[in-house]
C-alpha cells in the first residue's frame, strides 16, 4: 500500500501491521526522520521522500491500496493536487483501491484578520526574514512551525476530483462531505476495455 503525506508516521503503524508492504511517502525530510525513529521496528516500511510535484519514484500498476489524508489541501494549485489523484491511479494494480480527503469548501476556512496575519508572517518568512516570520507568528498566538507553510492551499471541486479519477481510469465509488473541508473520494482502479 501507499500513504501519500505519512508524515511523521502517526497512522503509518497501522498500515505496516495489515500489509506485507507499505511505502511510506511524504516532502518532509524532518517529519520521515521521526516517523523512521518512532517505527524502527517495521521491517516492511519502505520510506521515500518525494519531490512534491508527483509520485515517480512507484512504478505504475504496482499499488494494492492508496491512501492520503491531510495532503491534498496543503498543495498551492489545483493542477497539482490533480495530478496526485492521477498519480494514484497510476500506481495502482488494476482493481486497485483508494481513499484520499480534500478540501471541498467553497470559500476560505479563515476570516480577514486571520488571512492578513499569515499573510504578514508569510511575507516576512518570503522575505528571508524567517527568525522574524516565526517570531511574529509567535507574538501573535500561531505556531512559529508554521511560518512559510503553504497549509492554506488549494480546496478542489468535488465534481472535478470525479471526472479525474475517471479519466485516469478509475471509478469514484462514493464521495462524502461536499462543501466541507472534510471530503474523500473512495474508488478503486477499472480494468481496461477490451480493444
Amino acid at each position: 500500500m501507499l500513504e501519500l503525506g505519512c508524515g511523521a508516521g502517526r497512522m503509518t503503524a497501522s498500515f505496516a501491521r495489515r500489509f506485507a508492504t507499505v511505502y511510506a511517502l511524504d516532502v518532509s525530510e524532518e517529519m520521515q526522520k521521526k516517523a523512521k525513529k518512532n517505527l524502527i521496528q517495521f521491517q516492511n516500511i519502505h520510506w521515500i521522500l518525494a519531490d512534491g510535484t508527483n509520485l515517480s519514484a512507484i512504478p505504475s500498476d504496482s499499488i494494492d491500496f492508496a491512501f492520503s489524508y491531510l495532503v491534498l489541501q496543503h498543495l498551492p494549485t489545483e493542477g497539482l493536487a490533480l495530478t496526485y489523484v492521477q498519480e494514484i491511479l497510476r500506481v495502482l494494480k488494476q482493481r486497485g483501491v483508494f481513499l484520499f480527503q480534500f478540501n471541498a469548501l467553497k470559500r476560505p476556512t479563515m476570516n480577514w484578520k486571520g488571512r492578513l496575519a499569515w499573510g504578514a508572517i508569510d511575507m516576512l518568512w518570503a522575505s528571508n526574514l524567517r527568525r522574524m516570520s516565526r517570531g511574529t507568528a509567535r507574538l501573535l498566538g500561531f505556531d512559529p512551525e508554521a511560518a512559510g507553510m503553504s497549509w492554506r492551499g488549494v480546496s478542489l471541486n468535488a465534481d472535478k476530483v470525479i471526472q479525474t479519477v475517471q479519466a485516469a481510469g478509475g471509478s469514484a465509488v462514493q464521495v462524502t462531505g461536499e462543501g466541507t473541508p472534510a471530503a474523500w473520494c473512495n474508488g478503486k482502479k477499472l480494468l481496461p476495455l477490451a480493444k
